[in-house]
């Protein structure tokens, strides 16, 4: 695999905050050279503004123009993984599943995120500010829809882009999240707070997550975690219903799948429709939920009943950003 010096500039990062249009300011730029659309991803190199040289793998679709903006795909490995074995595990380069959007593979430091209990604290590695870097700079250097930013992540990976939700900075910038065999852990098994640190934001959340009942890795309930506990899956949706302006205890519609081996649970909150969906699946193990075996088998106790590439694309196309409201005049405010 080849891996190509861009070295962004930081100059160019910041000023992409304040961009009103739908496209970013890349649109119009030139792709990598050796990234070929429409093929699996190729890895880059770039200078973040907050702590030297990072990589990620880019894939670009066949169909790209650089300018007509297309949704980004933020895709987060697993600890341990690689990001072209998340890349394979979801099929997010294969056309079959996604043709429209950009994938960045962003690559842990030692292959593993912030939000794992052995990770650096926030003050030696933060993968927050590297995201945001991130995003700064592939809207600088690519036409990305500013109203369709995604993020997905497995395991570790989903942990962090549970975070990401969680982020004051970051979650306004990011449409809709997604993420399989989160790894979301208690205070008590971490250096420092981090998950209890989830505010809520006036503009939705949407957030999908899928888990199995017999994750050996990120227990379903918790309490079984092998390197601290974890929030049980349940409590956390429910937590995530609950920023998202459903009332304490709301509940869910529940629809049982594949002869009640899976249940879909859905929460509508605040007039957003399904804006919190979770998939409990009987009997899975900790993976990306597929039909087709994958070398992790031994802890997936795949392959399962559906590929959740799919059902993933789905509920970011039904996610983009909001509108922002419009400001009231002084005699609007007046009258109220």
């Amino acid at each position: 695999m080849l891996l190509h010096d861009l070295i962004g500039l930081s100059g160019l990062l910041f000023p992409l905050l304040a961009v009103a249009t739908k496209g970013s300011t890349g649109c119009n730029s030139v792709h990598p050279p050796l990234v070929i659309p429409g093929e699996p991803s190729q890895a880059i190199r770039f200078l973040t503004a907050h702590g030297g040289k990072r990589s990620f793998n880019l894939h670009i679709p066949a169909a790209y123009q650089a300018k007509e903006p297309v949704p980004l795909i933020l895709a987060f490995h697993g600890k341990n993984q690689a990001p072209t074995t998340f890349e394979n595990e979801t099929q997010l380069s294969n056309p079959a599943f996604n043709d429209e959007a950009i994938v960045a593979f962003p690559q842990g430091v030692k292959e593993q995120w912030t939000g794992d209990p052995a990770a650096p604290p926030l003050s030696q590695v933060n993968d927050l500010l590297y995201t945001s870097d991130l995003l700064d700079y592939l809207q600088a250097t690519h036409c990305i829809d500013l109203d369709r930013i995604y993020a997905y992540g497995f395991s570790n990976g989903g942990g962090l882009v549970d975070l990401l939700a969680c982020n004051a900075n970051l979650a306004p910038r990011i449409a809709a999240f997604a993420a399989t065999s989160a790894a979301v852990y208690q205070d008590k098994a971490l250096k420092e707070p981090l998950f209890s640190l989830c505010p809520s934001r006036e503009s939705p959340v949407p957030f999908l997550t899928f888990h199995g009942t017999s994750d050996p890795v990120i227990d379903y309930d918790g309490y079984r975690t092998s390197d601290g506990p974890s929030w049980p899956v349940q409590n956390r949706m429910q937590g995530w219903a609950e920023r998202n302006g459903c009332p304490n205890g709301a509940e869910n519609s529940t629809i049982q799948l594949f002869g009640g081996k899976v249940q879909k649970y859905s929460w509508t909150c605040d007039d957003f429709e399904d804006v919190v969906v979770h998939y409990r699946i009987e009997g899975f193990g900790h993976g990306v939920p597929t039909t087709t075996p994958l070398d992790n088998d031994g802890q997936r106790y795949g392959p399962t009943f559906f590929n959740a590439t799919p059902i993933v694309m789905d509920f970011f196309r039904a996610w983009p950003l909001p509108e922002p409201l419009p400001e009231l005049s002084q005699d609007t405010r007046d009258e109220l």
